[in-house]
């Protein structure tokens, strides 16, 4: 459009330059002079002498075929782009700074912030590599150390994503930028799972026969993830019926990587453990197999006996020493009040979260782009936009007819009176400089007071018009047929004032969208390039609610299945929400606007914050029913806290590297999931327990322990003398952990049968004569045998 040859040989003085700024026209391309779309703050003195502006921008076209008279210019294209950033991105002087973008920048710098956080990735699994091998079992023991299972989990968890990223390319999902976040996150819910499985298989008796041992831990902690794993899923799913595309891609591709996930563990893991077992038995070294340890323990012991209870591993102290302070009266309730303050708060800062999104947030920070965007958005406009334009399309209407015509001018009347059009910038309106010119040149063919040509004298004037010097700024607004009889689409142009915030920009969508009725057909319309990008503005608040509230309708729904109490799926339901809400209110803390970016995160914080309970809620409900509703929270703490505290653990070691991240946008992910991990883990830790212990239900699902009058032996090699008792074979249901007793006098004995927490192991203690009687029982058969 700026030919510099032309402006620089007929500007010699100030005064040619005022001259040159003020012309209504570009001489050669006879293209409209828009001043303000050209120069930043520009302005005439009130004589029309002096110009000034304090920045402009210039752009340029390249031909739109790579391929033109047989030669292929594709790559001359590329290096001519290539070489252009090159020179003009950072050039600065003491009197001009260039900024500088291609059509293919935005690609280009997001392909670069793709592969600069790559090695984030490397960093956060070696993290994991490392916390896992040191956590997983007991650190620094060369024996009962877990460091090989450990590294084999994670890239069981890699697997798992791949197997899910396969599958869902396979069923066409498409994949966006922000899918690349899931491993990050993938890993953290992974590892919470094994921590699970590994603290449930060592609750067991390690005098057990290994596959005993895998079959309690599994029935265990295998519905425990199940539970978790399954409300992830769901809540993926229903997520990601969105209008949103990145949002449903994002979610299709997490549930089908969190469901592999979850099958390795039920399948893989578990097996791993097996193995592991095995290498301690027979004492090999952790990490060296081959390498087979001495004996420590000579006397003997059967290896199919149960050890007497031992002291609780430090996890478990120390969760059971918080519990014991946590259930203190006056600490209910000031966990009570605070948790409730924090969640007014919430809510009164989700009423200040807005809706925006940056262009710039997806490029690097020393990026040439995010420098350019920032500088338009400096000079010409917020938004990385500046004055927007926008079209009246028009399609194969009867241009002859006086009627279309002065409906089409009716038309573009309302379009020039929307509050968000800038009327300082005048329109590109062809039809109106084409009958101005048509009905002085054709007078005698004209209709509407002289206004408009008709008939098919309107085409014989268009074709004379479009050879005039006027018209050049008009011919992008016109297409012809391929004989140019006929109009085939006309538009009509117009500028919005430049974007003030993504509120203004959704007005100017409503603008679009409020043209008025028109006989005319087929029907004109209004658009601009931007306007699919303002619509994510207009329904993101609804879009992401409806993905929220699916979210919480299959978390209510699986809990419902595997929790079996009404009482504790509506505690959960509460916690959830309460959680969503300090978690939404958190966006004006962090100043993130809610975007496709933040409401992905407010789906995964649905499954986090999940895991984190269930785990809790569900290892309260298993716990005896003899107990009070204290004890039962302080059982749970003591025997799940561990785990979900490593989970907790893993999945912030897994994010971390977020913080590191060369672009905005990947800051982002780390903020909000850092406020998942925070919120969802003090609420799982801290409020549920509490509000467990006042309103959790009272009984247990624990079937009924019924007596049969058959007779059982106890080893006599592993009990006093006095200890050997005959009395009822108890029967048991498969698979479950229970707690119940038996109360018959047995020779004057009392017999007492209880399935502790850690596995199905039981024991029976005489009524005072000879010491306790160990006894295992194998849930996997029909009734309960000792010593088998």
């Amino acid at each position: 459009m700026f030919n510099s040859t032309i402006f620089n040989d007929s500007t010699k003085t100030d005064a040619d330059v005022a001259a040159q700024c003020a012309m209504e026209f570009y001489p050669e391309t006879f293209y409209q002079v828009l001043p303000n779309q050209v120069f930043a703050n520009f302005s005439l003195n009130s004589t029309g002498t002096g110009a000034s502006a304090i920045g402009f921008r210039e752009y340029y076209e390249q031909a739109t075929e790579s391929v033109v008279n047989g030669v292929d210019y594709e790559g001359d294209q590329t290096e001519w782009s290539k070489q252009v950033i090159d020179m003009c991105a950072g050039y600065k002087t003491d009197y001009i700074e260039v900024f500088v973008e291609d059509s293919s920048s935005f690609d280009d710098e997001l392909e670069r912030t793709i592969t600069s956080d790559i090695p984030l990735f490397f960093f956060a699994y070696g993290t994991m590599f490392i916390f896992a091998s040191l956590t997983l079992g007991s650190a620094f023991n060369i024996l009962n150390n877990r460091a090989i299972v450990a590294i084999a989990d994670v890239f069981g968890v890699i697997l798992g994503t791949a197997a899910g990223y396969g599958v869902a390319a396979l069923c066409g999902v498409s994949f966006t930028s922000i899918i690349q976040i899931l491993p990050f996150v993938l890993v953290g819910i992974g590892l919470d799972d094994a921590y699970v499985m590994a603290f449930a298989f060592d609750q067991t008796d390690a005098k057990l026969p290994v596959d005993t041992r895998i079959y309690q831990s599994t029935s265990k902690a295998g519905m425990s993830i199940t539970v978790t794993s399954f409300t992830d899923i769901g809540a993926f799913l229903f997520g990601s019926i969105t209008k949103i595309p990145a949002i449903t891609w994002f979610c299709q591709y997490a549930a089908l990587a969190i469901l592999f996930i979850y099958i390795a563990h039920i399948t893989y893991f578990p097996a791993l453990l097996a193995l592991d077992a095995q290498r301690v038995k027979s004492r090999r070294a952790d990490c060296l197999p081959c390498c087979k340890l001495s004996t420590e323990n000579q006397s003997g012991e059967s290896e199919n006996l149960v050890k007497p209870p031992q002291k609780p591993n430090l996890s478990e102290w120390c969760f059971g020493n918080y519990a014991d302070v946590l259930l203190k009266p006056a600490v209910k309730v000031f966990v009570l009040l605070f948790f409730m303050t924090l969640f007014a708060i919430g809510v009164w800062q989700v009423t200040l979260v807005k809706t925006n999104f940056e262009l710039r947030d997806l490029t690097p920070d020393n990026s040439y782009l995010r420098d350019k965007l920032d500088a338009e958005n400096k000079y010409f406009g917020s938004g990385d936009l500046g004055r927007i334009p926008t079209a009246l399309y028009f399609q194969e209407i009867n241009y002859r007819d006086g009627d279309v015509q002065k409906e089409m001018q009716r038309l573009v009347s309302w379009l020039g009176n929307q509050s968000t059009i800038d009327t300082n910038e005048p329109m590109l309106n062809w039809h109106l400089v084409f009958s101005q010119w048509a009905s002085e040149a054709y007078a005698n063919n004209t209709s509407m007071d002289g206004k408009y040509v008709v008939g098919d004298v309107f085409y014989t004037a268009l074709k004379r018009w479009l050879t005039m010097d006027e018209s050049l700024q008009f011919h992008e607004q016109l297409v012809l047929t391929p004989d140019n009889s006929t109009i085939k689409a006309s538009r009509i142009v117009a500028f919005h004032e430049p974007g003030i915030d993504a509120q203004h920009n959704v007005e100017m969508l409503k603008d679009a969208h409020s043209l008025p009725d028109t006989f005319l057909e087929p029907k004109p319309f209004v658009s601009s390039d931007v306007y699919i990008f303002f619509d994510q503005y207009r329904i993101i608040i609804p879009e992401t609610m409806v993905s929220v509230g699916l979210s919480f309708i299959s978390v209510l729904l699986v809990c419902t299945i595997f929790l079996v109490y009404p009482r504790h799926v509506a505690v959960i339901v509460v916690v959830l929400v309460m959680i969503f809400v300090v978690l939404f209110g958190s966006l004006p803390v962090w100043g993130i606007d809610l975007n496709a970016l933040s409401a992905v995160n407010l789906i995964v914080a649905i499954g986090f914050v999940v895991d984190y309970s269930v785990h809790i809620i569900h290892s309260f409900g298993l716990q005896g029913t003899t107990l009070t509703k204290d004890q039962r929270v302080k059982g749970a703490l003591t025997t799940m806290g561990p785990s979900v505290f490593m989970g907790i653990s893993t999945t912030f070691l897994g994010i971390l590297p977020l913080a590191f991240a060369t672009s905005e946008g990947f800051r982002i992910f780390f903020k909000m999931l850092f406020s998942i991990i925070i919120i969802g883990g003090s609420h799982a830790l801290i409020f549920l327990p509490v509000l467990l212990s006042l309103v959790g239900n009272s009984q247990t699902f624990a079937p009924t322990i019924t007596a049969d009058p058959t007779i059982i032996h106890a080893r006599e090699d592993d009990c006093d003398a006095s200890a050997i008792l005959e009395g009822p074979k108890n029967k048991l249901p498969e698979g479950n952990s229970f707690m119940g007793e038996a109360d018959e006098p047995i020779d004057g004995l009392q017999l007492t049968l209880q399935a502790a927490e850690r596995g199905n192991a039981t024991s029976f203690k005489t009524g005072g004569q000879g010491s306790p009687c160990p006894r295992v029982a194998h849930a996997s058969s029909s009734y309960c045998e000792p010593g088998e």
